[in-house]
């Protein structure tokens, strides 16, 4: 997220308490209002909407403690803007797991702040407005959330953290447990952070990122096989059969086909803390349609193609994420690993 003009709340506020990081958020969610109309003027499309965004985040954390006057503001200066709401806060997800990957200290705490907004968010928008709400939308927060319950806070981000946890009482239902009782690498080891452990449907993947080839920047055709061997079965807390396989093409698209009585269930696909998402060219409707064999069909329904591309990235994001696990959630709870 682009930085907001004036200190970041945590840092204006350290040590004051709740009432005083309320009130300074207060006069800086409504001065922006201001500023994103001035601003308007002078900014691209593209960075206006990360603006837009960033303002969102901070108003919704208000509503969720109680002042919702600045949120309830969003769809009208939205509407004025000009801004495709559903579609920024996307980009600002995957700008957030970008973050959360790669961050650390400071930068960390505040990526994690963003998706406790993003929590937050998900909880007030449909109390409030009811304007975003779908399973995509809903399904972006919560990779994003997920994301951010899963990174190892240092020292630095930890004393953040603390300090943004004492100085806002989100609620319980939006309140990040990273945020709640942060824990670094060493506590990971040690206690563990799950009381339901992922279940792993295929062994760890085996081209280790430190023995890494590529051809001309491309992954070579034996380390595509050798993640083409990424497949298992699993089964839901709820009872639902699960079937997975992965692909990863020369051109660094990596897809995941789920199928089985849980692909529907499924809420979220990333590799690392990179978001995947349902193909644009997969139909429910081709259930009707679907053959008894390979990837596209089957007795329970089409297989789901998740999908993203790692082209874009440096090649040694590229080689870590590409070496590491794909990460599977379904709504009624369920963990695996490929």
């Amino acid at each position: 997220m682009t930085p907001d003009p004036e200190p970041s709340d945590f840092d204006a506020t350290h040590g004051h308490g709740e009432d005083a990081a309320i009130q300074a958020l207060q006069r800086r969610v409504t001065r922006g209002i201001d500023h994103l109309r001035t601003d308007a003027e002078r900014l691209d499309a593209e960075d206006l909407a990360v603006e837009f965004v960033a303002w969102l985040l901070r108003a919704v954390r208000l509503a969720a403690v109680g002042d919702p006057q600045g949120f309830d503001q969003w769809p009208t200066l939205a509407s004025e803007l000009g801004i495709d709401v559903a579609s920024s806060i996307r980009h600002a997800a995957l700008d957030g797991l970008e973050t959360l990957d790669d961050a650390r200290g400071e930068r960390l705490a505040e990526a994690v702040i963003d998706a406790e907004d993003a929590s937050c968010l998900r909880l007030i928008e449909p109390r409030r407005t009811d304007l975003l709400a779908n399973e995509a939308f809903d399904r972006m927060l919560l990779l994003w959330v997920d994301a951010a319950e899963g990174v190892l806070t240092d020292e630095d981000a930890v004393s953040v953290l603390d300090s943004h946890r004492s100085s806002w009482p989100i609620p319980a239902e939006a309140r990040l447990s990273v945020i709640e009782t942060p824990l670094g690498a060493l506590e990971h080891r040690l206690g563990g952070v799950s009381a339901s452990p992922a279940i792993r449907l295929a062994p760890v993947f085996e081209h280790a990122e430190s023995r890494a080839l590529f051809d001309g920047g491309r992954p070579t055709d034996g380390m595509i096989r050798r993640f083409a061997a990424r497949r298992g079965r699993g089964e839901t807390p709820s009872g639902r059969e699960l079937e997975v396989e992965g692909s990863l093409d020369p051109h660094w698209q990596i897809t995941v086909w789920i199928r089985g009585t849980a692909s529907a269930l499924v809420r979220g696909v990333r590799i690392g803390t990179r978001a995947m998402e349902i193909h644009p060219d997969f139909r429910p409707s081709m259930d009707a349609a679907a053959d008894d064999d390979g990837p596209d069909g089957g007795s329970d329904g089409p297989a789901r193609p998740w999908s993203v591309s790692l082209a874009g990235l440096p090649l040694e994001v590229r080689t870590r994420l590409v070496c590491g696990d794909v990460a599977i959630s379904t709504v009624d709870g369920g963990r695996f690993l490929i």
